[in-house]
Formats: C-alpha cells, structure tokens, sequence
C-alpha cells in the first residue's frame, strides 16, 4: 500500500487518528508499505508553515528519519507518475494529492487515507 502523508505523520507521532487496520499494515508488513517521495516534500512544507508541530535539528536529516523506519519503500517520483499526476482525473489540483494517488495508481496499491477527495475518485482504490 502506498500511505498518504498525514499517514506517515501520524504512523511516526503515534497519533490515535491512525487507524486500527492501517497501523498493524505499517507495524506486520512494512515491506509492503509505499511513500511517494513527494510526502517529504509536503513535510518541508508543512514544517516551514508551521503547521507540523515537529522540531527537527536539521530539516533534512529530521525528515529523512520520518520515513527511515525499516522495511518502508521510497517511491521516487517517475516519468509514469508525473504524466499520469496530470493525465488522470481529479476534482482538485492539489499537486501533492496528485503526485501520491498517482503513484499509487501506477504501483497498482492502494491508497491510505483519510482524505474524502481521494476517496471519491473512482480509478483509484483506498483503504482508511
């Protein structure tokens, strides 16, 4: 499965939004676990907005440790998924959201999220 960012944050913070069936996935079978390279791109972002509630010594290394947890994939950002990021229909143009269901859509995974937007889209399968 390819997880969402919020996943991956709220894997890595323990946050009780993260539920039940996704968690075990992440902590039983994290080799079959995705995150799209663009996740730490929205994690900077989120970071320099503030709105991450995280303190990092160093940015890079600080979100570099996010997604070292072991057995996790990084799914770099290919030529596929950048087309397909455009190709595909979508209701909004949030590039992140484009860039994750994408990947997910070309790795033929399912999507971990919690996000309703996501979940409308009827070429991509998700599970919360």
């Amino acid at each position: 499965m390819v997880i969402d960012t919020h996943i991956l944050i709220w894997f890595v913070t323990e946050n009780p939004r993260l539920s039940t069936g996704v968690r075990e996935i992440l902590e039983t079978a994290p080799s079959e676990v995705y995150v799209s390279a663009v996740s730490l791109w929205e994690i900077a972002m989120s970071h320099e907005r503030g709105r991450l509630g995280l303190e990092f010594e160093d940015l890079t290394s600080g979100i570099l440790e996010m997604v070292n947890v072991p057995g996790f994939n990084l799914a770099p950002v290919t030529a596929e998924i950048a087309i397909r990021s455009r190709t595909l229909e979508f209701p909004h143009n949030d590039p992140g959201d484009r860039f994750i269901a994408a990947t997910a859509f070309e790795l033929q995974l399912p999507l971990a999220t919690v996000d309703r937007r996501l979940h409308s889209l009827p070429w991509l399968k998700t599970i919360q």
